[in-house]
Formats: structure tokens, C-alpha cells, sequence
């Protein structure tokens, strides 16, 4: 049988370990769904595949139900990533004017992301995953919502209703 991971002849594979090699790496890569890429590109967050900031948004966002992402898909909603260190992520309203002072936001800017790929480098990824689940949810509570109260708990309740 050929191996179908090599260009190679048959018997002139090289390692014998290569397809252990290649699956083990192509079984760790995230497999992203197109829908994911589009909602970064609409929200203009330029994704290079270079830092761990955007693999952990990638893989966040693919936890949502295309239904949740589209509530994302919103003139009012902006992401801004900051390469200094500041918060790792939070979400900011309209209601925190003062960020404008330090981020250039959109006009039609209501509700902020803002990450910090400096601190996202030094802290576990689990933690960045989580406090961004959490954040997102603040978001799409704000985007529905945006009179409503939005505490800690209405977040979660929110990431729980559009995550798969």
C-alpha cells in the first residue's frame, strides 16, 4: 500500500515514525469552521496565526452556534487587541467613555473587547479561554440587551444559551 503522506516511492519513506509525526500534528490542529474566519474578517481582527491570542479566540468563537455568532456580527461591536500589557480581556460599553482616550474606536462603537497579547503570552490558556467565554457573554447580553442589567451572572446565562 502507498503511503499517501509522502511523495516519495513506496519502501523510501524516510522516518518510520513521519505518519506518526504528520497525525499527531494534523490531529492536534484546531479544524475551525469557515464561519468563525468570516466573523473576525467582519469584525476587521486581522488573524496571522502567529500569537496565542488568536488561536484561543478562533477556538472560543468555534464553541458558538452560528445563531450566536451572527448576534456578533454588529456595527456596535468592536474588538481591539492591545500588544502592552492591560487587562488580559474585558468588555467595555459606551458606558466606560473614558477608554476612548486610549483606544480608537469606531464611531458606531458601543461594546469593546479589548485583549492583551502581552499578557495572554504569560498567563495558561485555559485561563484567557475562560475569562473570554466569560467576556463574550457580557457582549452578547449588551448586543440583544442593551438597557438590560448585565452582571456577572446574565453573562454566563448567555454564554451557556449560544454556546454549542
Amino acid at each position: 500500500m502507498t503511503n499517501i503522506f509522502s511523495n516519495n516511492a513506496p519502501g523510501d519513506q524516510g522516518s518510520p515514525d513521519f505518519r506518526k509525526d504528520f497525525e499527531d500534528y494534523f490531529l492536534n490542529c484546531p479544524v475551525i469552521s469557515p464561519m468563525v474566519d468570516e466573523t473576525l474578517s467582519w469584525l476587521e481582527v486581522q488573524i496571522r496565526g502567529e500569537e496565542e491570542w488568536e488561536d484561543g479566540l478562533r477556538k472560543v468563537l468555534d464553541e458558538m452556534k452560528p445563531e450566536g455568532l451572527l448576534i456578533l456580527w454588529d456595527r456596535r461591536f468592536q474588538i481591539d487587541i492591545r500588544p502592552y500589557d492591560c487587562r488580559l480581556v474585558w468588555a467595555y460599553t459606551h458606558r466606560d467613555s473614558w477608554i476612548a482616550e486610549y483606544i480608537d474606536l469606531k464611531p458606531t462603537t458601543q461594546v469593546l473587547l479589548v485583549i492583551s497579547a502581552t499578557k495572554v503570552e504569560d498567563r495558561p490558556t485555559k485561563l484567557f479561554e475562560k475569562l473570554l467565554r466569560h467576556q463574550i457573554g457580557h457582549v452578547l447580553r449588551y448586543l440583544q440587551h442593551p438597557a438590560w442589567p448585565n452582571e456577572c451572572y446574565h453573562a454566563t446565562r448567555e454564554w451557556k444559551k449560544w454556546s454549542k
